[in-house]
């Protein structure tokens, strides 16, 4: 069997229909777990835990990646596995989602990034643009003590 260049497979309509179909099954077979979880327990469990609780709880995308087992203790997900909470911020961060509170949204753009905020099923997200994106999910009781820190507008 002989290799072929770079050159030769891009040249190749056979090959271009295979990885083409190939990515739009994978795109398929993401957007179907996506909406499969947020139709969940799992889903719905996470965003009760993080909602319903009167501490204040947030919790940030990064921390993750970092810390995942002081994040599902955080947030009372201990039954969650790392795969469903990164969908859990996939879908919560999503300010044009039919699940976001109508007039909730507030796009900041006096920043060098891009930042939003957004009621999503009842929690307070934040987002912040860049290189990539930080995301901040915050109950109400959060939302409340860390509004309440901050100085009035002059």
């Amino acid at each position: 069997m002989a290799t072929r260049s770079i050159k030769e497979l891009l040249a190749d309509p056979e090959f271009l229909d295979k990885v083409a179909e190939g990515v739009a099954q994978d795109m398929a077979a993401r957007r179907q777990a996506r909406v499969d979880f947020l139709h969940s327990e799992t889903f719905n469990r996470m965003t009760v835990s993080l909602r319903d609780n009167t501490e204040p709880v947030s919790i940030h995308s990064e921390d993750v990646s970092y810390f995942a087992e002081r994040v599902k203790g955080e947030a009372g997900w201990e039954f969650a596995t790392d795969s469903d909470i990164r969908l859990f911020f996939d879908i919560i961060a999503s300010p044009d989602a039919d699940t976001v509170e109508p007039g909730s949204l507030t796009v900041d753009e006096d920043c060098m990034f891009e930042n939003c905020s957004f009621k999503n099923h009842g929690l307070h997200v934040w987002m912040m643009s860049g290189q990539g994106t930080v995301i901040s999910v915050s109950n109400d009781a959060a939302f409340r003590s860390r509004n309440a820190e901050e100085p009035p507008a002059a």
